[in-house]
């Protein structure tokens, strides 16, 4: 895999970092999937679940009233919870490099850990969250 560098060269990228970063992107669509107030308000709009909704039942399709979601607020988020779970979330994922994380796995399992918590906000308004969630983190495994 090559990359265009800022010297405008292209220089080779080890997969096994280009895989880290593949996690953490999917990582972020965790987060977006169930964080985003915009795409959380048309599922409920549309009587969605975001979880167990592995089929669509016939009855999804009438018109219904939206369903209220019990939401989560950032201030209220338990961070040091949080960042526990993400270190077993890190501690859970099966890796070649000999049982170590880089900072890219550190901060997966943060943004990983967020998305489950159930709060809804847009993104830019996670990004603290996320900062403290992973130094946390950090600090747990060095």
């Amino acid at each position: 895999m090559k990359v265009l560098g800022a010297d405008y060269k292209w220089p080779n990228v080890d997969s096994r970092v280009a895989m880290k970063l593949h996690a953490f992107i999917n990582a972020e669509g965790d987060l977006a999937e169930r964080s985003d107030p915009h795409w959380v308000a048309a599922l409920t709009r549309h009587v969605f679940a975001l979880d167990g909704l592995t089929s669509l039942d016939d009855r999804l399709t009438l018109n219904r009233a939206p369903v209220p979601l019990p939401l989560n607020l950032i201030e209220a988020l338990d961070v040091d919870l949080l960042a526990d779970a993400a270190v077993v979330d890190v501690d859970e994922r099966p890796t070649r490099s000999g049982g170590t994380f880089s900072s890219f796995d550190l901060r997966d399992g943060a943004v990983r850990t967020l998305s489950r918590s159930g709060v809804v906000a847009p993104r830019r308004e996670l990004a603290p969250t996320i900062d403290v969630i992973a130094e946390q983190v950090h600090r747990k495994y060095v």
